[in-house]
């Protein structure tokens, strides 16, 4: 909320949470998507976003030093 405007916290306060909670719902859908093909399935595709994630943190991600 440090760089929002002054007279704006609140609408990007509820913005935030807006994107934030639509992409949660959006996971959660597809996740239970994914369980109705299988319980592996549901956990190979988890297992396959957390090493393009870890991937993308050895590449790209900053030191906090």
């Amino acid at each position: 909320m440090d760089l929002a405007p002054e007279d704006r916290k609140a609408g990007m306060f509820g913005l935030y949470y807006l994107l934030r909670d639509t992409v949660v719902s959006v996971a959660a859908f597809g996740g239970a998507f994914l369980w109705e093909i299988g319980p592996s399935v549901n956990f190979m595709v988890a297992f396959a976003f957390d090493l393009l994630g870890t991937l993308g943190f050895a590449l790209w991600g900053k030191n906090p030093r």
